[in-house]
């Protein structure tokens, strides 16, 4: 059987590290793959970690871009498209093979649900869903109950091990004593990175150190950096971190802080309970599903109007 990996512009470290783990899982001899992304920027940045990606032209509407997707899939010989992506697995419908969609984001699973009903009505397309949030929105949607199923992402504890051994904290100018806060990646609004970052600045404003990793590249990244240069105290959010892949950051700091406003993609919690990371982090229905308070990490109410930062300072003053 020949898959044909392929990624749209919704690709991030969680999609990069899930194919490299099933790429060394499946048997060589039976399986053989291609990857390709709708997406250049995306195509550049898995193809750091899995080998050759082709990157594909996006047309604007998915069924253009399908198109593409079936030339190719024509191209490679490919017997089942694997879709990283709610509009990858739209463009895949039109090569008119079997499709396996993947989502780990339960707000674009949400935004996405009326496309995918629709390409569900073709035969031999399923979803696999990374939390039991995505699978949830999906059904709430009227997604049928009997075409997504749920298979949590696994982690790397040899990976893990490994990671721990490199200097990396001495690359991106840590001090050995600085507390390392991250956010997870991609930084957006519904993260809460911004509330992050204006609890380490108190923090740092009662002498207490703590820096704060923005992995990736992004509009709000950008936003919050802007906001973090004009504090009258020290810029907390460490630099140069965009160089670095995400999960290399992860094991190497010692909070992760998850100040969501809503549901967001908790993979990230996973991977830093396995890294013996700390996990602070808003109790919504996302989150709370990996991490209980005082079991899996520290939990707080998010708040209905207003910041999270209050909470955020206090959990981070719990060293214990």
């Amino acid at each position: 059987m020949r898959i044909c990996h392929l990624l749209d512009r919704t690709a991030t470290w969680e999609h990069r590290v899930a194919i490299s783990q099933l790429l060394d899982r499946l048997p060589s001899a039976q399986c053989t793959g291609v990857a390709a992304a709708i997406d250049l920027h995306r195509a550049s940045q898995v193809h750091r970690a899995i080998g050759p990606v082709h990157a594909l032209p996006n047309l604007g509407a998915a069924a253009l871009t399908g198109a593409m997707v079936a030339r190719y899939a024509d191209r490679e010989g490919v017997d089942l498209i694997h879709a990283w992506g709610p509009f990858a697995a739209q463009a895949a419908s039109a090569a008119r093979r079997p499709v396996v969609a993947e989502l780990f984001d339960p707000a674009l699973a949400a935004a996405s649900v009326k496309a995918l009903r629709t390409v569900h009505r073709s035969r031999g397309f399923g979803v696999v869903c990374a939390s039991a949030v995505v699978r949830r929105r999906l059904i709430e949607g009227g997604f049928p109950l009997d075409g997504c199923a749920l298979v949590r992402p696994a982690v790397d504890f040899g990976w893990v091990r490994g990671a721990r051994r490199e200097p990396l904290r001495d690359a991106l100018g840590i001090a050995p004593d600085d507390f390392v806060v991250i956010v997870p990646d991609p930084v957006t609004r519904e993260s809460g990175a911004f509330d992050t970052v204006w609890a380490a600045a108190l923090l740092n404003h009662l002498d207490q150190k703590v820096r704060v990793i923005l992995p990736g590249h992004s509009l709000e990244q950008r936003r919050v950096e802007r906001f973090a240069a004009g504090l009258p105290t020290e810029n907390p959010i460490v630099h140069g971190a965009g160089s670095y892949a995400f999960e290399d950051m992860l094991v190497h700091s010692d909070a992760l802080v998850v100040a969501a406003r809503g549901d967001v993609s908790t993979t990230c919690i996973a991977w830093a309970m396995a890294a013996g990371v700390a996990v602070i982090g808003a109790a919504t229905y996302a989150v709370a599903e990996l991490a209980s308070h005082k079991v899996g990490g520290l939990l707080f109410k998010p708040p209905l109007r207003g910041s999270s930062a209050p909470a955020v300072v206090r959990l981070l003053r719990d060293r214990e």
